[in-house]
């Protein structure tokens, strides 16, 4: 899979699977070190914190649901079955933080639990 890259506002961000460890750089740019980070972003909030300074922000392209049995972002999931990928809601998530915070740099928490498609095609009933 080829990087993502993304202009919006004049801003270029680069998804990336990150692990900021003791650092705050992203690419040569130093940022507080502060992340937003939750898994059902709403304009309010971001803008909220976008005001505040923090431009580092969490997304969580989610293809799982939690353990109360609803998903853990507003955001459809991308991985839809073997070999079967939507990007739309990832551009969508992505997307939605630029618009409320244009200088955010973005950091992107993969999904490596099992998703339901997957539990249903080997006969399970859920992943807990």
């Amino acid at each position: 899979m080829k990087p993502r890259t993304y202009q919006s506002c004049g801003v270029w961000l680069i998804v990336a699977i990150s692990l900021l460890i003791g650092s705050a750089s992203v690419t040569s740019e130093e940022l507080p070190r502060m992340v937003f980070r939750s898994f059902w972003h709403t304009e309010r909030v971001n803008r909220q914190f976008a005001k505040a300074g923090i431009r580092l922000v969490h997304i969580y392209p989610a293809n799982t649901i939690c353990s109360l049995n609803v998903p853990y972002t507003k955001y459809p999931p991308n991985w839809l079955g073997p070999g079967r990928y939507d990007w739309s809601p990832v551009d969508r998530q992505i997307n939605d933080i630029i618009a409320w915070n244009p200088k955010a740099k973005i950091v992107c928490m993969i999904d490596l639990n099992t998703p339901p498609w997957w539990i249903a095609s080997h006969g399970g009933a859920d992943s807990f």
